[in-house]
């Protein structure tokens, strides 16, 4: 972010996208075979500091994203700690650090001879640490650790942590969520997979709450309605109909496998990213009778049930759509550790292995900003747009990031 650290691969989309917002019109333009295409994309993340560095230019830009992405993170940590209850050193490194157990995914690829190269090459190399995720099918399954999330994608981490936050503190604090259908419609333009993260538990929240007069504010719904139109058809004015999407026990889901294979993937990644975690408690809150079994229930059953589809070459619906769901996992673990049970001191030690992957990224950032400097903004004389960028590094089709003049959208209420 902003050029602070290492930039994964993914910021070539990022540092293009935010050039044509401070360098193009609004919305972004484009002539492409002598048509007009606008930019389309998740947006909310980027705005901020693109208004800034409108006005201010590339570096201004940079800061500015900087402090906008920490402001963000903070706010994730204060819902965390607000739900959690409680603060100390060792609570906030569960929040860093926490992921799922990638290790037996390494283990499990490499051995341990080859394991303990991959984490070698990626502490002090440029290796992907997606070569650590829970399988070996590398993109099917992937739910990201906490460090991961913000070095990949923080446009729709944010979005999620924050959002996840509110619907918590408003559903099990206050017992009233009558604001949830603006902040879920607004997060939706930051992230439409965390909007569709977050959905199931603004359900269930409904229900469970029961006092309709609660949440029934008819303001806030007509006003979320709104909002959520808007983006959908914002949205969808995409023109790319090739991207990869469908349940993963199609063959084509992962090239060469039959759904045996991938059953046992899935069955191994569930049970090293989540049921390691949230099984051993489910038993527990259901002896304790605690207030948290059924949030814990529902949270396991979202982060088992994703994985089951797949969207886009990288997998954004595992990778994202779990997020929300992801954060109140480590509220869980967190508050069960608090406890001081036997319990306790296995999810410590299920922790302390899983914090090893993140904290290979961690140094390989560090180790990058000390060898080059520590904002090493990519060069602006450098930088092209989003359409030409995807073109010439041929990672993603343009047309995953652009909409014709001609959609609804752009005919009807963008003039």
């Amino acid at each position: 972010m902003g050029g602070l650290g290492l930039q994964t691969g993914d910021y070539l989309k990022h540092n293009a996208l935010c050039y044509d917002l401070i360098t193009n019109t609004h919305p972004p333009e484009y002539i492409i075979d002598g048509k007009t295409y606008h930019l389309v994309h998740y947006l909310g993340y980027y705005l901020t500091p693109a208004f800034v560095g409108k006005f201010l230019g590339w570096s201004a830009f940079n800061y500015a994203n900087i402090l906008w992405t920490s402001l963000g993170i903070l706010l994730s940590i204060f819902w965390f700690i607000r739900i959690v209850d409680k603060l100390n050193w060792f609570i906030l490194l569960i929040f860093i650090l926490f992921g799922g157990l990638r290790l037996a995914g390494a283990l499990y690829q490499f051995g341990l001879e080859g394991t303990v190269d991959t984490l070698y090459n990626a502490m002090y190399g440029t290796v992907s640490l997606f070569s650590l995720n829970s399988t070996h099918y590398s993109f099917a399954f992937i739910y990201h650790n906490t460090t991961d999330l913000i070095y990949w994608s923080p446009q729709h981490t944010l979005g999620a942590w924050i959002g996840a936050g509110l619907l918590l503190h408003d559903w099990l604090h206050r017992k009233n969520i009558s604001m949830a259908p603006i902040y879920l419609s607004l997060i939706a333009f930051w992230s439409p997979w965390s909007f569709i993260g977050l959905f199931p538990f603004a359900l269930v929240a409904i229900f469970q709450l029961k006092d309709w007069q609660r949440w029934f504010s008819l303001p806030a719904i007509l006003s979320g309605l709104v909002i959520l139109v808007l983006i959908t058809l914002f949205l969808l004015g995409v023109t790319d109909n090739n991207l990869i999407h469908h349940f993963i026990f199609n063959n084509a889901s992962i090239s060469g496998s039959d759904n045996a294979t991938i059953f046992k993937s899935y069955l191994f990644f569930v049970c090293f990213e989540v049921l390691i975690y949230t099984l051993p408690i489910l038993i527990l809150m259901y002896i304790q009778k605690n207030i948290y079994f059924k949030l814990t229930l529902l949270l396991t059953i979202v982060l088992v049930l994703v994985p089951l589809y797949r969207y886009g070459q990288w997998n954004d619906w595992c990778a994202k759509v779990g997020v929300p769901a992801q954060f109140m996992m480590v509220i869980m673990v967190t508050k069960m550790i608090l406890q001081k049970t036997k319990l306790s001191y296995y999810l410590i030690i299920v922790f302390m292995l899983s914090a090893i992957v993140p904290l290979t990224s961690i140094v390989n950032s560090f180790r990058h900003a000390r060898h080059f400097k520590l904002f090493n903004f990519p060069a602006e004389s450098k930088l092209v747009s989003l359409p030409q960028t995807a073109d010439n590094c041929n990672c993603w089709p343009k047309e995953q990031f652009i909409a014709s003049d001609e959609t609804l959208f752009f005919k009807y209420f963008s003039k």
